[in-house]
């Protein structure tokens, strides 16, 4: 989703990295914003942890007691259920509240 601070935008977006088939977990997810200011000369990028009570609390063991080989084949059906259960959520579920990151985000000025 786009987002615009008091002399930029850009986008915002929760994630998580890794370097395997991770289950999405609490411990690893993050909301970032990532966006320019109007004038091209700064990048503005926020990272901030972010924790949904869906998520499992790490990334330890695949979610409904499946072998990783299992889950490893399966993943990309697993992303695309998990995204569609996150996107179902209310901003307001997240912890924190995805609105107050927003405002945050809008809050921002950058000057040189």
């Amino acid at each position: 989703q786009g987002g615009q601070f008091a002399n930029g935008s850009g986008i915002r977006f929760i994630t998580l990295y890794a370097q395997y088939t991770a289950p999405i977990n609490n411990h690893d997810l993050f909301y970032t914003f990532q966006g320019l200011t109007n004038d091209g000369q700064y990048w503005v990028s926020l990272i901030m942890p972010i924790t949904h009570a869906i998520l499992p609390a790490s990334g330890e063991n695949p979610p409904g007691g499946v072998s990783w080989e299992d889950f490893s084949n399966n993943y990309g059906t697993y992303l695309t259920d998990i995204t569609n259960q996150l996107n179902a959520q209310p901003a307001s579920s997240f912890f924190p509240n995805m609105a107050d990151l927003d405002a945050l985000v809008s809050s921002i000025t950058i000057t040189p």
